[in-house]
């Protein structure tokens, strides 16, 4: 349109003897410019506006490849930025979430402490001493899907690992068929057999630190089940505890 009307000017210039100024100056032209919303430096390919050439407008940039955001509205999740490990976000918009995140805890010598049990209808704290000045070795092994941790107090509990989160079911059986002990006391053979079922959860902090929560099921059979349960406190055939603790790793053992 403009230069068509250029175009009769000038030709009714070129036909008028005193002839026609025309001073021509540049249009005004828009850009595409991608808006910013988080103000990370790297634009929202779906974003897009038109807006004056000369100054971008508010919240947008120009960009070209290499320059487009995954989520405008997160200034952490960027081309530039770092993965972070189980936060279930691509926040390199690689494409790709949580990628190259593994977690092993450091195997060997580890140390339960702080025990702390809202409820211990077991007399856990009494029978196995896990009370909250208690350092009770354990010995971890790492194995394809997690670890093992075993108590001197028990047997070997197979947990699983989600990432830094870990479960397992852990079940330890005292059997006093051939006597045993119990509040330091050394008992003679009974008929009795006690079953504990441990239901353990928790996170670790690092590679050598964690904290956990435990459910414990215990129950007795045999006819002298009601005496062994009655010197550790135990009313009734069964029992339940519930209680927190914590697991440090430490790089010697208990003997040494």
């Amino acid at each position: 349109m403009r230069i068509g009307l250029l175009a009769l000017i000038l030709a009714v210039g070129c036909n008028d003897p005193a002839g026609v100024s025309v001073k021509i100056t540049s249009g005004d032209t828009d850009c595409t410019w991608f808006q910013d919303a988080d103000g990370d430096g790297y634009a929202d390919p779906f974003g897009s506006v038109e807006g004056d050439c000369e100054a971008a407008p508010e919240g947008t940039m120009a960009a070209s490849e290499g320059m487009w955001d995954c989520d405008d509205e997160d200034a952490g999740s960027n081309p530039a930025s770092d993965e972070v490990c189980d936060d279930g976000l691509d926040n390199n918009c690689d494409g790709e979430v949580d990628e190259n995140c593994e977690f092993a805890p450091t195997a060997g010598d580890w140390i339960a402490t702080n025990f702390d049990f809202s409820d211990d209808g077991c007399q856990l704290g009494l029978l196995l001493g896990m009370t909250s000045d208690a350092e009770i070795p354990l010995d971890v092994e790492l194995t394809e899907a997690g670890f093992v941790a075993t108590m001197v107090s028990g047997g070997p509990t197979e947990f699983t690992l989600d990432f830094m989160d870990f479960t397992g079911t852990g079940e330890v059986i005292f059997d006093f068929t051939e006597g045993g002990t119990v509040s330091g006391i050394e008992l003679p053979p009974l008929d009795a057999v006690v079953t504990m079922v441990n239901e353990m959860s928790g996170a670790f902090a690092s590679e050598t630190q964690a904290s956990a929560s435990s459910t414990s099921a215990g129950s007795c059979v045999g006819d002298d089940c009601a005496m062994l349960l009655g010197m550790a406190g135990i009313t009734t055939e069964t029992c339940s505890s519930e209680g927190t603790f914590d697991l440090s790793w430490t790089d010697s053992g208990p003997d040494d």
